[in-house]
């Protein structure tokens, strides 16, 4: 995701991970709490 905030390019290359909804996601977390 980008976004510009005062003028500055902000990327959060980890957006996605806010879908906690997302199976993917849940997947990806699990996979790092192991």
């Amino acid at each position: 995701m980008e976004a510009v905030l005062h003028g500055e390019k902000l990327v959060d290359d980890y957006h996605w991970l806010r879908d906690k909804g997302n199976p993917e996601v849940l997947a990806y977390l699990e996979a790092e709490n192991a």
